[in-house]
């Protein structure tokens, strides 16, 4: 049991390290307030866009991709294959990445919405992936938000198109099945 208090009193002196660092370093910074926008501004772009009529549907295929996004973004960042050195919320770095709750449910929602054929939503999610790896990906890279250690930009967009196939998939099989009861 010796071990486990060591893990713990080091895990509550990082806990004590990351909060003053938020405090001192990140809060209301220009990256935290980037990380603000990324959050609030997708969802209201989504509310004027969203076709209501299918509401069901895209919200699903956002809460799967919020979640998926979410558990990926855990494992990747205790693998250390990335880092978030500003957040949002001083809580634990990992806990709370406004991408993986809106910028990207909120794409594939839209995706979902405007391409149902599979052919041309294929297309899409390949366009996204790339803008979303290599295009946002630099871009919080440079403004030093995200930072790689031991990942590329192609991983996150093969795991990008990988996910909308999934969620696009997944959605229509629970709709075959809901039909046929």
């Amino acid at each position: 049991m010796k071990t486990f208090e060591k893990i713990e009193m080091h895990y509550t002196a990082l806990r004590d390290l990351w909060l003053e660092h938020w405090l001192n370093n990140v809060i209301f910074t220009p990256q935290w307030w980037i990380l603000v926008l990324t959050f609030v501004i997708p969802y209201i772009i989504w509310w004027k866009l969203v076709d209501k009529s299918r509401l069901r549907d895209i919200v699903l295929i956002g809460l799967q991709a919020a979640l998926i996004s979410y558990l990926l973004d855990q494992i990747g960042t205790a693998l250390a294959l990335w880092i978030y050195p500003y957040s949002l919320t001083p809580l634990e770095r990992e806990v709370f990445d406004p991408a993986d709750f809106s910028a990207i449910p909120v794409s594939y929602m839209l995706i979902f919405q405007y391409f149902s054929k599979w052919k041309k939503y294929f297309l899409a999610l390949v366009v996204f992936a790339l803008i979303a790896s290599y295009g946002a990906g630099s871009f919080y890279q440079w403004l030093g938000i995200y930072k790689l250690e031991n990942w590329k930009h192609i991983y996150s967009a093969i795991l990008y198109i990988m996910l909308g196939l999934f969620m696009k998939w997944l959605l229509s099989k629970i709709k075959s099945r809901e039909a046929a009861e």
